[in-house]
């Protein structure tokens, strides 16, 4: 990255309105602070200020002076390896939302090309920043009179894969709960005609899942970012790792499962949810430590972010330390090996190196190609 002169124009590439609200309290910092901000769907783009939030596998360029990087679903963070599978060394900064991810990070740190050339930097989930405002408080308040919530406990049901099947299973296991609400992708259309719960209530698809969240007590899902947002609203997940979950339609919930989310399988979701309920004070004071852990800065973490840009653009260099990568010599000889000759054979010759296994727990280090 060429810092000098850099003028104060940040490009938000953007590929869908979900991927923008990520993106949307970073713009508005960005605004008050003097900076012209604009969106592109097109990753080729020149930009001056370029920040992503893609897959890292679907950008070709990364056609900025100076260039940032988050994501744009907070389960990619909680994957294994993900830094792996999708480095961030064509970028010059990255950013995490808390301690947790930054040590993902930092496990996946041995490899050169999970390292952005400025560092990582751990600034919070700028998406959640509304959630911290009277604006939002009154959606929320809004919201539950327009759907007639009744007092007593609610439960959200809301999986990253809705199906018929999943729907039945949450209305029959949560019936105990006062209020059951439905927030799905809008390509799910739920067939009601053998339910009839009188307490179930399809909210909108339009609905911000914030306010879907900050209106429940529980949040029911399969996997997805949806678990880890949930905290931030005080809602308790839970994920029903049974579920089928994703496109496949053959894979169960699995590793994007975060730890403080309460795990259950079909057949005990109903005592699962019993259980909640007696106790429910002690899960939120559970969860409200789980949220110090995963999120800094809630509320501002926009702010913070324009801090660290802002510096680069005065400087040529954020002025406040990255975290430190965190990996011994011989994980750092692997990961130059791999980058210098593994990443770049064919597949076909990568199977007897598949074989070649490094003691995991020794040296932390997935060796899959």
């Amino acid at each position: 990255m060429n810092s000098n002169n850099l003028s104060k124009e940040i490009t938000f590439f953007s590929t869908g309105p979900v991927r923008q609200e990520v993106f949307e309290p970073i713009a508005t910092e960005a605004e008050k602070r003097g900076y012209e901000t604009s969106y592109t769907d097109d990753h080729s783009t020149e930009a001056e200020i370029g920040f992503y939030n893609e897959h890292t596998y679907r950008i070709d360029q990364v056609n900025s002076t100076m260039s940032a990087i988050t994501v744009h679903s907070l389960d990619c963070l909680y994957g294994e390896n993900h830094w792996i599978t999708e480095p961030w060394s064509q970028f010059d900064i990255g950013f995490v939302p808390g301690s947790v991810t930054a040590k993902n990070w930092q496990d996946c740190s041995w490899y050169p090309k999970a390292r952005p050339s400025m560092g990582v930097f751990r600034t919070g989930w700028t998406k959640a920043d509304p959630i911290r405002t009277d604006q939002f408080t009154k959606g929320v308040n809004d919201l539950a009179k327009q759907i007639g919530l009744s007092e007593g406990k609610t439960a959200l049901f809301a999986p990253i894969a809705a199906t018929d099947e999943k729907l039945q299973d949450f209305v029959e296991s949560a019936n105990q709960f006062e209020n059951l609400l439905v927030k799905t992708h809008p390509s799910y259309d739920p067939d009601l005609s053998e339910i009839t719960e009188p307490k179930l209530t399809v909210l909108s698809p339009k609905t911000e899942i914030f306010k879907a969240s900050a209106v429940a007590d529980v949040l029911v899902a399969d996997e997805s970012s949806v678990l880890q947002e949930a905290i931030l609203t005080e809602t308790i997940p839970v994920s029903v790792v049974d579920w089928i979950s994703g496109s496949s339609k053959t894979e169960t919930a699995g590793s994007h499962i975060p730890e403080f989310a309460i795990k259950t399988n079909r057949q005990n979701l109903r005592e699962t949810l019993c259980s909640i309920i007696e106790e429910y004070d002690t899960h939120v004071g559970r969860i409200r430590d789980a949220q110090d852990k995963h999120f800094d800065n809630v509320g501002h973490s926009s702010v913070v972010t324009m801090d660290i840009i802002d510096e680069i653009v005065a400087h040529g260099q954020p002025q406040r330390p990255p975290i430190e990568p965190d990996y011994s010599t011989f994980e750092a000889v692997y990961g130059n090996f791999r980058e210098l000759l593994v990443d770049y054979i064919p597949e076909r010759a990568k199977e007897p190196l598949r074989s070649m296994r490094v003691d995991e727990a020794m040296f932390k280090i997935d060796k899959k190609f």
